[in-house]
């Protein structure tokens, strides 16, 4: 993949039959919205959209923004929104919390308009793909509700390290037999959050939600990010769409970005974990099992299940509360029945 770098001055100056004479002027001499603390960084994609990762058609219809009512008088503009909606992206693919897949900077918006170029933030972009793949990771590996997710902390009391022996297995999924004819064990270190799941209210009723490796990097990353930003990770209050926001105090809540100075502000919304885990996803097929053909590699699963076991997973890492269920009405299916994620809402917002 071939990459163009540009800054917004450079932009204007290398474009100007697209811009007034103002404009131009304007970046020449790198005044207002071009002087040296406006004047961001962003790429262009030279190749077709099909080769752009996973989301090359987002940035080609343009959807990295927050659709309003003010401009649906333009046919092009109410044709990308019912774009948008068409992929679950009810607004736009845009977060509350600034800097998390666009800016919500008009200019680029304006410069899309101007031209046919793939352009787009990638500092952005970049920090949308570390949360939505935390986010993704942590939901399909141990059954996180969205509010679950928003609690997930780097203080001290939340985070559990357990050493365990666990056996080793071969290819075939059997144990491994040492030469003393004893199965073959080793020590591994297990990561857990102690989370309020639904319906608990108290401390007391904390329950430990595994982390996987792959998801510790991913949150190491996040963590990193961060303190970088902040020169510590910053103490915010969770956010006003956390229905479990009047049983949760201020913590170093990892799913955050651009705290305000008094940390009222700054936790991602539950609209933003949905618009995230979507964005993961986006062009993905999923397929739902019936109850008698359940995969045993599911981890968002539609099967039935009592709360402690299902048909899928015995137990069920979800606990019998998965993230992902198909918006109704969806027939039932005696086979896999393949689907896109827009086919699926996210569930478990409020408890």
């Amino acid at each position: 993949m071939r990459f163009i770098l540009w800054d917004k001055r450079s932009w204007v100056v290398h474009h100007a039959d697209r811009y007034g004479e103002d404009s131009v002027r304007l970046a020449e001499l790198s005044k207002g919205p071009y002087t040296p603390e406006h004047n961001s960084l962003f790429v262009q994609f030279d190749g077709p959209s099909r080769d752009l990762l996973w989301f090359g058609d987002l940035v080609e219809q343009r959807l990295f923004q927050r659709f309003d009512r003010a401009s649906l008088h333009r046919e092009e503009y109410r044709e990308r929104w019912q774009r948008a909606r068409q992929l679950g992206f009810s607004q736009g693919c845009f977060c509350d919390r600034p800097q998390i897949l666009c800016l919500g900077d008009h200019w680029f918006r304006e410069a899309h308009e101007r031209g046919n170029e793939l352009i787009f933030e990638f500092e952005s972009v970049y920090r949308g793909i570390l949360y939505g793949a935390a986010l993704t990771m942590l939901a399909l590996s141990n059954g996180s509700r969205v509010n679950e997710l928003l609690q997930v902390s780097w203080s001290r009391e939340r985070r559990v390290t357990r050493v365990e022996t666990v056996v080793l297995l071969g290819e075939d999924g059997r144990p491994q037999i040492g030469a003393d004819a004893q199965p073959l064990t080793k020590q591994v270190k297990l990561h857990f959050q102690h989370l309020l799941p639904k319906g608990a209210k108290t401390d007391e009723e904390r329950q430990l939600f595994p982390l996987s490796r792959e998801a510790m990097r991913l949150l190491g990353e996040i963590k990193t990010l961060l303190e970088e930003t902040h020169g510590a990770i910053p103490t915010v209050a969770p956010s006003r769409t956390n229905t479990k926001r009047e049983h949760l105090k201020p913590e170093q809540y990892l799913f955050q970005w651009d705290a305000s100075p008094d940390g009222q502000v700054g936790a991602l919304s539950a609209g933003d974990v949905g618009i995230l885990v979507r964005f993961m996803l986006h062009g993905v097929d999923l397929s739902l099992y019936s109850s008698r053909e359940a995969d045993t590699g599911l981890r968002a699963c539609a099967a039935p299940c009592d709360g402690n076991t299902c048909q899928a997973l015995s137990p069920c890492p979800s606990r019998g509360h998965c993230l992902l269920l198909p918006s109704p009405p969806f027939p039932g299916a005696d086979r896999p029945t393949p689907v896109t994620l827009r086919d699926f809402r996210v569930l478990h917002v409020d408890d």
